[in-house]
């Protein structure tokens, strides 16, 4: 029989948390913590690129192969590091969240809602990420 891609108890809500739960657990950690320790020994950039192999083995994706998915988690996690450099840790953990909107909308079903959701992930990070910053 053909049965749904999402189970029955899943709602708009939850999709939508998830989408945003890695960014806002993972990238504190990765972007702030962890550079935060290893900086002093091989300085910010050396710190946060071992912060990306990190990341990589965290999600791989199993439909393929183990290393292409390793590799293409450590170009995302690269990336992230560079927007945490200009933006900050909360930069990288809005375009996290914001690429994890985009990533996890193939697995929504279809319909106009569904698409709202994903949507309004992407234009709040979008937001966020482009909102002035006040300098003191």
């Amino acid at each position: 029989p053909v049965t749904s891609p999402v189970a029955a108890d899943m709602g708009v809500g939850r999709l939508l948390a998830e989408s945003w739960a890695p960014a806002l657990v993972e990238e504190p950690l990765l972007r702030g913590a962890l550079p935060a320790l290893a900086a002093p020994v091989v300085g910010w950039w050396g710190a946060a690129l071992l912060a990306a192999p990190v990341g990589a083995l965290l999600h791989p994706v199993p439909s393929v192969p183990v290393l292409a998915s390793i590799g293409l988690e450590l170009v995302l996690q690269a990336g992230l590091a560079v927007v945490a450099r200009f933006a900050g840790v909360g930069g990288a953990v809005l375009a996290r969240g914001t690429c994890e909107a985009l990533v996890r909308r193939a697995s929504f079903p279809v319909g106009s809602e569904w698409d709202r959701v994903a949507l309004l992930g992407v234009a709040v990070g979008t937001i966020l990420l482009l909102w002035p910053r006040r300098r003191e």
